[in-house]
């Protein structure tokens, strides 16, 4: 049985900032199937920056979204009045029981009080897991 990754917004746009094939990257890191999951806020943050106007970032976001269609799962679940994306990542790995792909700081620190394994880039090269992978 695959093992489930969700996946930030910041970390769906490190292949186009560090050339670095995220989803192979995940395969060996792990060791075993993956499946990315890309819930539908993470999903809609990253058309807001395509659409962002600036030319850079939209074009980081826009190879984003053809690897989001070509290579996850969309989840649909909708967030609930005035959660966040944070929020929501949060209490979507809890559920699902999911390992969090994220570069975010913050994130990565709330992530580690509930006890929920991260993944981030490291020295702009190389994943690295923090906590168990089950």
């Amino acid at each position: 049985m695959p093992i489930c990754v969700i996946a930030d917004t910041n970390f769906l746009l490190l292949p186009a900032q560090h050339r670095i094939d995220i989803f192979e990257e995940l395969g060996n890191l792990i060791n075993r199937k993956v499946k990315v999951v890309v819930p539908l806020p993470v999903f809609n943050e990253v058309l807001k920056l395509k659409n962002s106007g600036k030319p850079l970032i939209s074009k980081q976001a826009s190879l984003a979204i053809s690897m989001i269609q070509e290579k996850t799962v969309i989840d649909n679940t909708k967030m609930q009045g005035k959660e966040t994306v944070d929020d929501f990542i949060v209490k979507f790995a809890r559920k699902k029981k999911c390992l969090v792909a994220t570069n975010d700081v913050s994130l990565r620190r709330r992530l580690r009080k509930e006890n929920i394994s991260v993944i981030f880039l490291r020295q702009m090269k190389y994943l690295q897991v923090e906590g168990r992978i089950s």
